[in-house]
């Protein structure tokens, strides 16, 4: 038969595992806090650079527009005609 471990009692060789794995754990955390601090303690001093002249533009010459009136348009219609009312046919 299979021996079944006491059920209060883990596998030694487990818990050393996990301790170490443990230990591994906070160690890198404690590495990687103190890199953090140090970045953000240690910072270099930030370097503006001065923007580009700004040109200025002349603006554009003023365009003079000639507008025709519209009396074209209306001059167009009056040649339209529709037959009597009353003589088309219509959709039932």
């Amino acid at each position: 038969m299979i021996p079944f471990p006491k059920k209060g009692t883990l596998n030694p060789m487990l818990m050393k595992v996990i301790i170490i794995s443990i230990v591994l754990h906070i160690g890198a955390a404690f590495v990687a806090g103190i890199i953090t601090a140090a970045n953000i303690v240690i910072q270099d001093d930030a370097q503006f650079d001065v923007p580009p002249a700004i040109e200025e533009e002349t603006p554009p010459k003023e365009q003079q527009v000639i507008m025709k009136p519209k009396a074209a348009a209306a001059k167009r219609m009056n040649h339209l005609k529709c037959a009597h009312w009353q003589t088309l046919r219509w959709p039932i």
